[in-house]
């Protein structure tokens, strides 16, 4: 019963957002070194709220990106299963697991993914917060296998917001979508200060990119 209510959910949430996406606008505020980011020679770590996913399958594909060359990780909840089979739907791989539960094998799995040649799309404030707080999983990765990080900010006109943990965002119809890039980002080193200085970073240059984007359509 499980197994077809996810089915069931995961084509509906499909179809759904499908058809959302589709009214859709995009506006471009900031993204230095497109064709660089685009490269499918090197992987790299394409890093956004946990909030704000629901627009990303889209965005990726709006700026000529390749759904098939880039990995997602998705929670072993149900929830994270659903979206996964989503994800999947929109033609990106996919590998379970979470930085809560069996995080360690999940990024030896993401690990595998980068030396294949794949880049990851991640949230590193996922699954379960706190919001906005950079987990260790992004750096770690950045440092270890020699990726860099991009950090994408997307912020839609129009929009529902849900009252859980990060308030995740949901576009309205025909919303307009604002987005910046940051990046490349790369690790200095592997010891455990420099990843963690690295982590710190991150998180502040995500937070203040977001913020730039929130404020534009504020103003």
């Amino acid at each position: 019963m499980a197994a077809l209510r996810i089915f069931l959910l995961s084509r509906l949430g499909y179809l759904i957002l499908r058809f959302l996406s589709w009214s859709w606008s995009w506006s471009c505020r900031e993204f230095v070194g497109l064709a660089d980011f685009l490269k499918l020679e090197y992987p790299k770590l394409i890093i956004f709220w946990h909030n704000r996913q629901m627009m990303l399958p889209e965005w990726f594909k709006h700026v000529g990106g390749r759904p098939d060359k880039v990995c997602a990780l998705s929670s072993r909840h149900p929830d994270g299963r659903i979206m996964a089979k989503i994800i999947a739907l929109f033609g990106y791989r996919n590998v379970e697991g979470s930085s809560t539960r069996g995080g360690f094998g999940a990024i030896l799995k993401l690990g595998r993914e980068i030396e294949q040649g794949y880049s990851l799309a991640l949230t590193p404030d996922g699954p379960k917060g706190p919001i906005y707080k950079f987990k260790s999983g992004v750096p770690h990765l950045a440092a270890h296998y020699g990726v860099p990080v991009y950090l994408v900010a997307c912020t839609p006109s129009r929009f529902w917001s849900l009252k859980n943990w990060d308030r995740f965002v949901i576009p309205k119809p025909f919303a307009r979508i604002t987005y910046k890039v940051l990046g490349p980002f790369t690790s200095p080193g592997t010891s455990k200060d420099v990843v963690e200085s690295f982590r710190v970073l991150l998180e502040a240059e995500l937070a203040k990119l977001t913020e730039e984007v929130d404020g534009e359509l504020a103003a």
